[in-house]
């Protein structure tokens, strides 16, 4: 205003009348503007993540935890969006002030890069049950394994790496899933898939390291409040998919029941590839995080899934919805 006020007539109409004029913006969009910037904060210069201080030091605070259990409203982040939990709360905040001083700091549940193994939790756990767990809780949401030809492989003791990774990824969740979930049982199962998932494993194309990462990335990380490490997982697991080629459609479509273990691939396959597209669009919206061309309908050429279960008969038909 005191600039203003020393504006002649002629100045003032002048300024009025230029279209790049800061006048011709509404208080309401400048207050927009300062909200969008006040939810959705750029990082500062330099700042780097850690999830693994939580492990050596405990007053260690993450913000951006999906659940926001840990979550630090005036701490430095790494880049979250404007859906992200985080901007949800600094929305009640600013709504209710007397919330900021409520919201309680909670330390979130510890993972170390690598639990050492207690071969005796391991032992004593009911393996099959925790299987069963995964199934009927994970698997309903995300069919990202085939629950009969796991089984079987389960059944056979197959002992490649790519597979204990798996396994112990299901067994971890399993773990998870029970009505009393035991955490040095499901932190020593991610131990063992730890394990199996080195950078080597980044270096060959197997569909069990595809499912694994996919379970790790989109689902334990999450539990243990790790969402920066579960989003470059992802991100791999995408990137590994798409180097195998799960996300186009083959050119012989598989139909007679005399080529079923062909259809079976394909399926799996499709079942595979959308799940992890699942996962990441869910995790990219509560994370606020662009989804980086995730969807191009030119090169991303395969089916849907279709209702039909890829180890029965193709003439049965399941539902996608919760298992009776």
């Amino acid at each position: 205003m005191d600039d203003l006020s020393a504006l002649s007539r002629q100045e003032l109409i002048a300024l009025i009348l230029s279209p790049e004029s800061e006048l011709h913006r509404t208080s309401e969009e400048q207050g927009d503007e300062e909200v969008l910037q006040c939810l959705e904060p750029s990082p500062q210069q330099e700042f780097q993540w850690d999830e693994s201080m939580k492990h050596q030091d405990p007053s260690f605070k993450v913000s951006d935890d999906v659940n926001g259990l840990s979550l630090a409203l005036d701490s430095n982040s790494s880049y979250l969006g404007i859906s992200s939990i985080n901007a949800v709360l600094r929305v009640i905040a600013h709504i209710s002030p007397k919330f900021r001083s409520r919201i309680q700091q909670k330390t979130s549940m510890i993972v170390p890069e690598e639990v050492p193994s207690n071969e005796f939790l391991t032992s004593q756990a009911d393996e099959p049950a925790l299987i069963d767990a995964y199934f009927e809780h994970i698997h309903c949401i995300t069919p990202i394994v085939d629950e009969p030809d796991f089984r079987a492989r389960y059944a056979s003791g197959d002992n490649r790496a790519p597979w204990q990774a798996l396994l112990n990824m299901v067994l971890a969740m399993g773990s998870i899933g029970t009505s009393e979930p035991n955490e040095e049982i499901h932190m020593t199962f991610y131990s063992k898939a730890y394990r199996n998932l080195g950078l080597d494993s980044f270096g060959a194309g197997h569909i069990e390291i595809v499912q694994a990462l996919g379970i790790l990335g989109g689902y334990y990380c999450h539990y243990v409040n790790r969402p920066n490490m579960a989003n470059v997982l992802m991100g791999a697991a995408l990137r590994m998919a798409l180097a195998m080629g799960l996300h186009r459609e083959p050119t012989k479509q598989t139909q007679e029941p005399g080529e079923f273990q062909s259809f079976m691939m394909h399926e799996t396959r499709r079942r595979v590839w959308w799940s992890l597209f699942c996962l990441d669009t869910w995790a990219s919206l509560t994370l606020g995080r662009p989804s980086l061309g995730r969807w191009d309908p030119d090169t991303i050429t395969v089916n849907l899934p279709t209702q039909r279960s890829p180890s029965v008969s193709p003439c049965h038909f399941i539902s996608f919805g919760p298992r009776n």
